[in-house]
């Protein structure tokens, strides 16, 4: 690994953390559990005591406030 992949992916890493911190914490907690613990969206729903259907709205969501707020850091698709 060179010194500027290094970096890159430093960078990467803590605009994605400044990012998540404007998720409120449910958001961050659905999206911890399923993109980071690799949970499917069941276990997820199951593990934090949440209907199914708000598992998957909240994913919904949080994704797209995600979303917002990489693109407000200049993170583009």
């Amino acid at each position: 690994m060179t010194e500027g992949d290094h970096a890159d992916r430093v960078l990467r890493t803590l605009t994605l953390t400044e990012a998540m911190r404007t998720l409120s914490p449910a958001q961050r907690e659905i999206l911890v559990a399923t993109y980071v613990e690799g949970h499917t969206v069941a276990e997820a729903a199951r593990l934090l005591g949440l209907p199914l259907g708000t598992a998957k709205s909240r994913i919904f969501y949080a994704l797209a406030a995600l979303r917002t707020a990489l693109t407000e850091r200049g993170v583009t698709p």
